[in-house]
């Protein structure tokens, strides 16, 4: 699962961030059926990592032959200013049964209102500029760790925690138009199709679906 961003703009304080987790250091830990899992806001030391990731979720999607992601996106000046910015959150499960798999990055997530120029031609439910908006970029799954609910559980972070605590109304994400199984997996989520964009900044020709769902629509779980 995969959805494009590339600029920046001011994040969250980490006084607001702090009070949020209600911790010193950004970690949310929660617990599934089978083992403990984690949420935590990205560092420059899980920058290799999440290069890693973005490499094996490109192999997938190409042998998928979804060509959603360019060679040069995500770059690493993005990644590095999502980190800076305080807006990328990845995933980890930390009680692994392997060592190996305690290093890996499973998933990741960007969390911020930056909203692409071309949003503006989207018949959104509220206007493109409110204030209260939440957009979800670069939602992925490391291709070993899929269909175990770790996208769910990044976006039902996004949800039900992130957009509350920061009084978003209004979540809203685009993805390739022919990444059938995100698509499938928002609308699954109860995300609304509101139209269709074409961003040449990242390919020329092809079209992108737009999303959206409102906060006090969401589910409490």
């Amino acid at each position: 699962l995969h959805t494009h961003q590339q600029n920046n703009r001011i994040a969250p304080t980490d006084k607001r961030l702090e009070r949020f987790f209600g911790l010193r250091i950004t970690t949310s830990t929660f617990s599934t059926k089978r083992k403990e899992t984690m949420i935590s806001l990205a560092t420059e030391q899980d920058i290799l990592l999440i290069e890693s990731l973005i490499l094996e979720c490109k192999k997938h999607m190409k042998s998928e032959q979804i060509e959603q992601w360019t060679s040069d996106y995500p770059s690493r000046q993005s990644l590095e200013r999502d980190v800076h910015s305080q807006t990328l959150f990845t995933y980890h499960l930390p009680e692994s049964e392997s060592e190996e798999d305690k290093k890996v990055i499973v998933g990741i997530v960007v969390l911020n209102d930056i909203q692409e120029d071309e949003y503006k031609q989207v018949p959104w439910s509220t206007p493109v500029s409110h204030p209260k908006t939440l957009c979800i970029h670069r939602l992925a799954t490391h291709p070993n760790y899929q269909r175990r609910g770790i996208a769910n559980e990044l976006i039902k972070f996004a949800e039900t925690q992130y957009a509350i605590q920061h009084s978003f109304h209004t979540i809203r994400l685009d993805t390739f138009y022919q990444n059938k199984p995100a698509r499938s997996f928002y609308e699954s989520r109860g995300y609304r199709l509101v139209g269709n964009i074409k961003m040449p900044k990242y390919r020329e020709d092809d079209v992108y679906c737009c999303y959206e769902k409102h906060v006090e629509l969401l589910p409490s779980s």
